[in-house]
């Protein structure tokens, strides 16, 4: 096994998250008794777990501020932009589970009947019957404010579009609102915001990869690289390009360390070293954090912290996001081997999903254009970071444009002039939703 690379990288993200220290320890956690599915009479439920945090609240018909988790354990994260808010306009803070993540899941084993119910309609589905049963248990008569980041600000969005009687609005950070089947945009992007120096030195960490698999000596390279899954083929010759895509989801610092790390050696150990030391140390996992490692979808056996067949399943069904390699080479830092063959094949051996263009089509329809065609007739807004990829498949407002990466800014991580008064937009839309009568 090589030796770790001894720079350590602050955790500072999870996931298409902002996630820092989280408290959850100091918070209980709460159960509710969610429908199974919306749209039939069974009466099969599920725990549905959730934090309310009611400190900064003075009356029960004080503002809810709703903060929606996505694809990952929800767990509760003092040091984001809504407690800030919540604190400020003095409202109920409430944390909502994703259905078939974290805690939250109806069954432990993931096979195809059962992930049958993870349909987008079900989610917004149950953040209506949430808010509704609340409303009714406890008497939080105040508005309800919907945030979230990523995949998680696309769900908050859309409730708010749907069901515009329960929410009054929603901050979508980072959200891709428009489904995609071949995102491969993502490496474009990531090509062009490198410097010539690191997008050269991953090019030569691409060919020196290569090697390995072009005289048949792979399984030295396998050997090197430490997962707790299985990823497949095109994954492993992808590593350098999917690291670095990773890193600029992250943001300025990541980038500036990872081609640091890399521009002095591009090679395969380098690679390698790099990789095991975000997977070791850091806890941030580039496959699994970030929409890949394939491999992992054949697991059915349920887990809080598995992910990958979930969201493998809700791309298939819903939004696709897949990110294979660019087919213009002159404007690509992946591999070509890592096409949309590989995750459409996925679809279909794994789901039996075989029409998701139709899918993606029907999401688009239902929700984006719709939208789209009306977008100052929701309440709803869209915040972005000018350097991150999503924000080709969200919906720019030049007022909540920022210069900083992924979800930043409903994180109190980064700090910029620019952020600053993104923030402060945010919070006087928040305070003005808040109160609105």
């Amino acid at each position: 096994m090589m030796k770790l690379i001894s720079a350590k990288i602050p955790l500072l993200f999870c996931f298409l998250v902002f996630s820092v220290k989280a408290q959850s320890s100091t918070y209980s956690e709460k159960y509710f008794d969610q429908n199974l599915d919306h749209s039939s009479t069974t009466s099969k439920t599920f725990k549905q777990r959730y934090y309310h945090i009611d400190k900064f609240a003075k009356s029960v018909d004080a503002p809810v501020l709703v903060e929606i988790c996505g694809e990952w354990e929800c767990l509760v994260n003092e040091g984001n932009l809504n407690f800030d808010l919540a604190k400020k306009i003095g409202a109920h803070l409430i944390i909502l589970e994703h259905r078939y993540f974290g805690k939250s899941t109806p069954f432990k084993l993931l096979t195809k009947e059962n992930l049958s119910y993870l349909t987008f309609e079900n989610v917004l589905s149950d953040i209506a019957n949430f808010q509704t049963s609340l409303v009714e248990q406890k008497g939080l008569t105040g508005n309800w404010i919907y945030t979230g980041v990523s995949y998680a600000g696309t769900v908050a969005a859309y409730f708010q579009l749907e069901y515009p009687h329960l929410a009054a609005g929603a901050v979508a950070s980072s959200a891709p609102m428009k489904g995609k089947l071949i995102f491969d945009e993502i490496d474009s992007h990531a090509y062009n915001t490198l410097t010539p120096s690191c997008r050269a030195a991953v090019l030569a960490a691409n060919k020196d990869i290569e090697k390995y698999f072009l005289n048949g000596t792979q399984k030295l390279f396998k050997a090197t690289l430490f997962f707790d899954y299985p990823i497949v083929e095109e994954e492993y010759r992808s590593l350098a390009g999917l690291l670095a895509i990773g890193m600029i989801q992250l943001g300025p610092n990541f980038i500036s360390f990872f081609c640091t790390s890399i521009e002095a050696t591009p090679n395969a150990e380098t690679i390698a070293k790099f990789h095991n030391n975000l997977k070791i140390q850091d806890g941030i996992d580039v496959f699994g954090n970030f929409g890949l490692g394939l491999g992992a979808t054949k697991n059915l056996k349920y887990g809080k912290n598995k992910i990958m067949r979930q969201w493998t399943y809700l791309s298939c069904r819903v939004f696709g996001f897949f990110q294979p390699a660019n087919l213009d080479r002159n404007q690509s830092i992946l591999p070509a081997s890592l096409g949309i063959d590989i995750f459409l094949k996925t679809c279909e051996d794994e789901f039996g999903v075989l029409d998701v263009q139709g899918n993606i089509d029907e999401f688009n329809a239902k929700y984006f254009e719709k939208y789209i065609k009306n977008p100052k007739g929701a309440s709803i807004i869209t915040t972005n970071g000018s350097i991150d990829h999503w924000k080709l498949l969200s919906v720019i407002d030049e007022k909540y444009l920022h210069d900083k990466s992924h979800g930043a800014d409903l994180s109190n991580i980064y700090d910029s002039a620019i952020m600053r008064v993104t923030r402060l937009r945010i919070y006087n839309q928040v305070r003005a939703w808040a109160f609105s009568q």
